[in-house]
């Protein structure tokens, strides 16, 4: 049986966060929310959260029901301010078992492009393939953990919606050697069912390994994102949060490659992420 939630705290409804407007099958529009701020723009996991929902519902229009989306290239080209967002889908290719799709974002009050997207949608492929060689993190349990008062002004204004829970050194706070990183995290009014969109925005929501080394606060930007979703939401509780594990083993003149993973606490791999 799932173990009992802590009480959720107030926030708005996930599903609102992402709420689009449909202008047509390939034209969707985003009323960006106010208060989801990671420096200028907004924090880049709602950004791809909203690309996401934007591309199923464009795939859902046109495609064979049995694809999935399976893995999605982004590139964050500026920061997203809190006014009308526009998705533009365009349909690149449809194949015997996969769907290609392209998403450009842009703001309506300046026209400029925000982020590009290509997805790829596929149906599942021969069942004798399947195999997991991770291992599984061996953390604290999230019950074991208290959540962390992580909030403005010490912390982004969109971290004030997230649940944090770590027995590992936090930003500022404390530091450490190495660039790695693990705990737990969940937005604090998830939807009922978990989404695509869901898991990609808790991919984000994390903060950088970088960060844990530094002595002094630094602007640190997603400028690409690759991600792999490779767990059925159908399985996902989210009344609990998901296992985030991160390493960013190499950084060159400023630019870092970093790679994250989400797990259950039952120790499913959902999701992995290059950026």
């Amino acid at each position: 049986q799932p173990e009992e939630a802590e009480p959720m705290t107030e926030a708005q409804p996930f599903e609102e966060l992402i709420k689009l407007q449909s202008v047509n099958d390939t034209h969707y529009q985003w009323d960006v929310p106010d208060a989801w701020q990671q420096g200028r723009g907004a924090f880049g996991g709602l950004v791809l959260a909203a690309t996401v929902s934007a591309l199923e519902a464009a795939h859902g229009a046109h495609d064979p029901a049995d694809r999935t989306l399976r893995t999605l290239t982004s590139m964050l080209c500026g920061p997203v301010y809190p006014v009308r967002s526009d998705f533009e889908l365009e349909h690149v290719r449809e194949g015997s078992n996969t769907s290609t799709w392209h998403a450009r974002q842009r703001q309506l009050d300046d026209g400029e492009v925000k982020s590009e997207t290509i997805a790829l949608f596929a149906s599942d492929r021969a069942e004798d393939a399947t195999w997991d060689e991770l291992q599984v993190p061996q953390v604290t349990s999230w019950q074991d953990l208290p959540p962390i008062p992580i909030a403005p002004p010490l912390a982004p204004a969109f971290s004030q919606h997230m649940e944090y829970r770590t027995d590992d050194a936090i930003p500022m706070m404390m530091q450490k050697e190495v660039h790695t990183t693990h705990g737990w995290v969940r937005h604090k009014n998830p939807p009922a069912r978990a989404n695509l969109a869901y898991i990609a925005m808790l991919m984000d929501a994390w903060w950088p390994c970088a960060l844990l080394t530094s002595t002094r606060p630094r602007p640190v930007a997603t400028v690409s994102f690759t991600m792999q979703f490779l767990l059925d939401p159908a399985r996902i509780d989210t009344t609990r949060p998901l296992c985030y594990r991160a390493a960013m083993p190499i950084c060159v003149r400023g630019y870092g490659v970093e790679f994250r993973e989400l797990w259950t606490p039952e120790g499913e791999l959902v999701a992995l992420n290059q950026q």
